[in-house]
């Protein structure tokens, strides 16, 4: 029995030995779910010989190391994006604002008020003098950031808008709605210019193509749509998702 124990015990060494080697590759891959998965597995219980060194401890603390927290919205945070330059933080909110931080330090520049529901998406345009936000209003806000306030808004969906994305050159919007459609818009005079329509259930996240050739969707039904982007066409349909495609974006 004692010779038992002896190589359990030099078994669950060599196991966290080789765990902690994962964190360390995880880390470098910026993977935190699976870093915070595997120091959970060594956590011992009241019963259990404690394993943990200092290199536990080390990563623990290394994938709880908030730089500053953004304190003042008073709803749920449903999409948060940095600016193009990086200086910049947009922040989406069910509290139907949309505010704008500072990334150094951490504190608000702005709150931009005006949507009529919460808002689901937030995205800078690409030369970072604009953003787009996407609501439950079923609306598509553009705003202006150095003067903090309402742009224009786009109309047109019929349920709630979850996603907003702007084209690489920023002279186009794409927007996914509930009501199952993809819309396309004019950046610069807010003008609808196609609605893309294929989907048989709500549009979750709507992506366009490094070089703004291309839109990706997914949605509810499961799917992931491709399309043209000039001629609002539907390309390809992507099956085998079992569930709702929460987000879809292209490589580089």
């Amino acid at each position: 029995r004692q010779e038992v124990e002896a190589n359990l015990r030099l078994a669950d060494r060599r196991l966290y030995g080789a765990d902690m080697n994962l964190v360390q590759l995880n880390w470098e891959s910026n993977r935190v779910g699976p870093i915070l998965d595997l120091l959970e597995r060594h956590r011992p219980e009241a019963d259990q010989e404690d394993l943990r060194g200092f290199e536990w401890f080390y990563w623990e603390r290394q994938s709880h190391s908030d730089l500053t927290t953004l304190n003042g919205h008073t709803g749920f945070v449903d999409s948060v994006t940095f600016s193009p330059d990086g200086r910049r933080i947009a922040s989406a909110s069910f509290d139907r604002s949309v505010k704008l931080w500072d990334a150094v330090n951490g504190q608000e520049i702005s709150t931009l008020k005006g949507h009529g529901g919460g808002v689901r998406c937030v995205t800078f345009s690409p030369d970072g003098a604009w953003i787009a936000s996407a609501s439950d209003d079923a609306t598509v806000k553009l705003w202006d950031v150095a003067r903090g306030r309402e742009a224009a808004t786009l109309k047109g969906h019929t349920n709630a808008v979850r996603s907003v994305a702007y084209r690489p050159d920023g002279a186009r919007i794409a927007s996914g709605s509930s009501d199952q459609t993809v819309r396309l818009w004019d950046a610069t005079t807010g003008q609808e210019i196609a609605t893309l329509e294929g989907h048989t259930s709500g549009i979750n996240s709507v992506s366009f193509s490094p070089n703004g050739v291309q839109i990706a969707s997914g949605s509810d039904d499961g799917t992931v749509k491709l399309w043209d982007a000039a001629t609002g066409q539907e390309r390809q349909t992507l099956h085998g998702h079992t569930e709702q495609v929460r987000r879809v974006m292209f490589s580089s």
